[in-house]
């Protein structure tokens, strides 16, 4: 049961990331669209989009707060930090990973 409830909630961020990435104005939104679209046929219609240069993209579905971006982007919008998180990231920044955030009212992930 509980990883159907796993599977749901990545299905829902992968729809939610195709309908902003496929909007975004950013080069590596087009290598995330192509990897989404593997997984996933058809994004969320999203009720706004606003795209934050030097930072990432905000949007609303469902009444759902979702931010795709950088460090800063959580930090600016006081997303909470989480311990192991925080150590995959460093993990991820010593071997010179390019690293994509993604929040859902305040949540936050990591792709």
């Amino acid at each position: 049961m509980q990883q159907d409830s796993i599977t749901a909630a990545v299905h829902r961020a992968q729809i939610s990331c195709l309908g902003m990435e496929s909007q975004s104005e950013h080069p590596l939104a087009e290598a995330i669209v192509d990897h989404l679209r593997k997984e996933v046929t058809k994004p969320v219609e999203l009720q706004t989009i606003e795209n934050r240069a030097g930072e990432g993209i905000v949007a609303l579905h469902n009444n759902h707060r979702y931010l795709i971006g950088n460090g800063r982007m959580m930090k600016n919008n006081q997303v909470e930090d989480d311990a192991a998180l925080k150590a995959e990231v460093e993990k991820l920044e010593e071997q010179a990973q390019t690293i994509v955030f993604m929040s859902c009212n305040c949540s936050r992930g990591l792709f």
